[in-house]
């Protein structure tokens, strides 16, 4: 265990979430390998729980014992962007266990700037703490929609983002109707509050004041479009593996859309924990299972189950 730098923690981490873009570089099917962005070995994880053990030289508002959780954006702090406050929209940015040479969170101990920590609220477990970056996108998502009680809302996709998305249009008034061909993960929409669930091959148009696609699948963000109605404002959420083909821009012109491709949500934590704190988003429900450190290709495999219950799979690194 070594001192941290100055402006930075050490963080003992307990447990860290896996999604779609850990399991490509675990199948060797990420498009940031085939690009050249990223290349092994490295360590994996960007979604992560833990307890603050050091604090480094200038560190305030941080003490050892502090539960805490973080985003991965790191600046290169140097270019016009930076200088002139876009922290979050460093086109020189990397991101941990992502992009670049920082290694990620899946290790006993972390070091990461004190700058992108912040306190898990009480009441929520370190468990449920790690679906915390994941989950900023879709506050990030949902600001940028300005989604209010007169919207009929359609989510594609009932993964973690899908349905942290789902919970807060709900928690707005929305009417939301969320869809996936896993009837599983449709059921667990039914149980965070969402008024419809269905198959997405069984509503294939619509006239929806608000689409999020939350699913990255190449139809997805296809038919996304398709269930727009005039004037509609639609939210590209999930990130697809590469191009997608045959997107019907012609019907996006003609529909008058307002569209958001949505980029992480590191700069929307302080509302994330109200929402967490308020009940609007339950990170708990969306768990599915938790394996040891020493059984991540089980956790892979279970990652890789379409048919699993709920989205979430957790590394317990302790």
């Amino acid at each position: 265990m070594h001192e941290p730098a100055p402006g930075h923690c050490l963080v003992a981490v307990e447990h860290v979430g896996l999604c779609g873009t850990d399991l490509g570089f675990y199948t060797g099917t990420s498009s940031y390998l085939h690009t050249g962005r990223k290349s092994y070995p490295f360590v994996l994880g960007h979604e992560w729980s833990g307890e603050v053990v050091l604090t480094g030289e200038g560190v305030t508002g941080l003490r050892e014992g502090d539960r805490v959780s973080g985003h991965n954006f790191r600046r290169c702090g140097s270019c016009a962007v930076c200088a002139a406050g876009g922290t979050f929209h460093c086109p020189y940015r990397t991101e941990m266990g992502v992009v670049g040479e920082e290694p990620g969170a899946a290790s006993e101990y972390l070091s990461v700037p004190a700058e992108t920590v912040h306190r898990i609220p009480d009441g929520v477990g370190n468990r449920a703490a790690a679906l915390l970056e994941p989950c900023s996108a879709s506050v990030h998502a949902l600001r940028r929609l300005a989604v209010s009680g007169a919207d009929s809302v359609a989510i594609l996709g009932a993964g973690t983002l899908g349905l942290a998305a789902a919970q807060l249009a709900v928690s707005r008034g929305a009417s939301v109707t969320v869809l996936d061909p896993n009837p599983r993960l449709a059921s667990l929409a039914a149980e965070l509050g969402t008024d419809r669930v269905a198959d997405p091959d069984e509503v294939r148009s619509g006239n929806y004041d608000v689409v999020v696609e939350a699913s990255g699948a190449s139809e997805a963000v296809r038919q996304a479009i398709r269930l727009c109605g005039q004037n509609a404002r639609l939210a590209q959420l999930g990130t697809p593996h590469g191009p997608v083909d045959a997107v019907p821009v012609d019907e996006a012109v003609g529909k008058n859309l307002v569209t958001h491709n949505v980029l992480s949500g590191a700069d929307h934590w302080p509302r994330l924990l109200e929402e967490v704190a308020s009940g609007n988003l339950r990170l708990e429900p969306m768990v599915d299972r938790e394996f040891s450190f020493h059984e991540a290709d089980k956790a892979f495999e279970r990652l890789n189950d379409s048919g699993r219950d709920r989205p979430k799979v957790l590394l317990n690194i302790r």
